[in-house]
């Protein structure tokens, strides 16, 4: 590929245009939408693209989003890892065709690539047609598309403290602003800490596998509830994912303990609030998982997914564990259940234990994430705007 340049005319006091290729994953949308959020709230007239996969899951997420897209939204076929070779390549050259003839329709100012491979096709796009390129990457350890992208970008930034050993191996600018999380996410935060006023007789305990579910970690807590034998009422809220046989509760499904009170869900559309009424959260180690948590200041058990690329998750669960920030259990020992199992009860019957994890966990918010994320894409965007006005 050569670079290209588009000759349409941008002048300076046009609203600046941002175009955010990604998706796939909660993880990849929702920052997205909290820079979304920072960037409407400085200047109402700007204006946004979102080109994302077709997984329902983005179109779950940016519904509930804040602000709502109303914008068109370009379904970018997903890339899958297993797929074949030549299918790869034909989904990749067909988005990166979409996606280069809808910015020379509308050019955007800069285009943010989210992170994942359905920001591949957008990224490539932005080069050709000589758009400057924002990446976001969140995680510890950067993605394969981060990787392969780097060399497109202005400036890449960075959520959590990217590991020493990856950081002389990105070709560009590095940033660190922070997992952006929504500045409404905060303020509602707040809110619900606010309004508790006493400590309920029964522990509340959040379980969230992510966007899409953890059948490994649903699995876990099941065994857990199961033997529960402890002198503690729980009341267990579990998001299962949409995919999940965990969701469905079955005919000879086995009996609960009495001290155990157990809601399913496929989705949560009210993080915060549930995030602010737990006592006690077990979760997965994504990137925004973790900064909401720390916004929360809610004590954790991480429980990292194994199979995640490059095991992203353990390095940044263990970012958290090295501060006394949050507990870790690996699903992979063979009595995972029963450390599980042990770890929650350790927590919920030391109030001593939980304060330290939520006090530590408490000093990694990131509050100003998106605005310094804003601040780095507008600066780009204005560049661009500078240069071509």
């Amino acid at each position: 590929m050569t670079s290209e340049t588009s000759a349409e005319p941008t002048h300076t006091d046009q609203p600046v245009r941002v175009a955010f290729c990604g998706g796939g994953s909660g993880g990849h949308l929702t920052p997205a939408l909290a820079i979304a959020e920072e960037l409407c709230q400085r200047d109402h007239q700007t204006q946004l693209q979102f080109f994302v996969s077709a997984r329902p899951v983005d179109q779950r997420v940016l519904t509930a989003g804040t602000p709502p897209v109303s914008q068109e939204q370009i379904f970018v076929q997903p890339l899958m890892r297993s797929s074949p070779g030549v299918r790869f390549a034909a989904r990749l050259t067909q988005s990166f065709f979409l996606c280069r003839r809808r910015f020379q329709q509308q050019r955007p100012d800069v285009v943010v690539g989210t992170g994942g491979f359905a920001s591949l096709p957008g990224v490539l796009a932005a080069w050709w047609r000589g758009i400057p390129v924002v990446l976001l990457e969140l995680n510890r350890i950067p993605g394969r598309a981060t990787r392969t992208l780097a060399r497109f970008c202005q400036v890449l930034l960075t959520g959590w403290p990217l590991a020493e050993a990856v950081t002389q191996l990105l070709p560009c600018p590095i940033r660190q602003v922070g997992v952006p999380v929504s500045p409404s996410f905060f303020e509602a935060i707040s809110h619900e800490g606010g309004t508790t006023q006493t400590r309920p007789s029964v522990m509340r305990v959040l379980v969230v596998g992510g966007s899409q579910g953890a059948r490994r970690l649903n699995e876990l807590v099941q065994k857990m509830l199961l033997h529960w034998d402890a002198e503690v009422f729980l009341d267990v809220l579990h998001q299962t994912g949409v995919d999940d046989s965990h969701s469905r509760p079955a005919p000879t499904a086995p009996t609960l303990p009495d001290r155990v009170s157990l809601t399913t869900v496929t989705f949560l559309t009210d993080m915060c609030v549930q995030l602010a009424s737990a006592d006690l959260v077990i979760c997965r180690c994504g990137a925004v998982t973790l900064a909401e948590l720390a916004a929360a200041a809610t004590p954790a058990i991480l429980v990292p997914l194994p199979t995640a690329a490059d095991e992203h998750q353990r390095y940044n669960a263990e970012y958290l564990v090295q501060r006394h920030a949050a507990v870790l259990v690996d699903e992979r020992a063979p009595d995972a259940a029963t450390l599980l199992r042990a770890a929650v009860q350790k927590l919920l019957t030391s109030d001593t234990a939980r304060d330290e994890l939520s006090d530590n966990l408490g000093r990694l918010a990131q509050p100003l994430a998106a605005r310094q994320a804003a601040d780095a894409i507008l600066n780009v965007a204005q560049s661009e705007k500078g240069s071509r006005g």
